[in-house]
């Protein structure tokens, strides 16, 4: 038996609004069989956004992206690949994904989730939120 080499990463920033544009990517039938087949989140429309303002974590977070990940593959023209890892904010499970696209924000922390995070948890922008990352 072979044990799986897992660590994890623990980061937190501020809750911000998004541009607006998760919710569409999110509901588009490709992408949200791909959230479910690669990564095992049916994602609520729309993701949950923090930024990263720490030094250290944006250091982590560049390492991070240098990291295999799970790819998801474009199933259709005018889309980019992102790399994703599975993370966990207040026991509930989903994912970070990063758009393999060069100009995306490294202080930008974009994840999908099953369920509406801000109701369910009761955050707001502005609030901090810690987040484990699986590496």
């Amino acid at each position: 038996m072979v044990a799986e080499d897992r660590q994890v990463l623990f980061i937190e920033g501020k809750l911000v609004q998004g541009l607006g544009q998760g919710a569409d990517f999110t509901a588009i039938p490709w992408v949200r069989e791909e959230f479910k087949k690669r990564l095992g989140v049916d994602p609520y429309p729309g993701t949950l956004n923090i930024k990263l303002e720490d030094a250290e974590i944006l250091q982590r977070i560049a390492q991070l992206k240098d990291k295999p990940g799970i790819i998801i593959p474009p199933s259709q023209a005018g889309f980019c690949s992102a790399k994703c890892f599975k993370v966990t904010v207040e026991g509930i499970s989903g994912a970070v994904v990063f758009p393999e696209v060069n100009e995306y924000p490294l202080e930008k922390f974009e994840m999908i989730f099953p369920v509406h995070m801000k109701e369910t948890l009761g955050l707001k922008d502005g609030d901090t939120l810690k987040v484990t990352v699986e590496t």
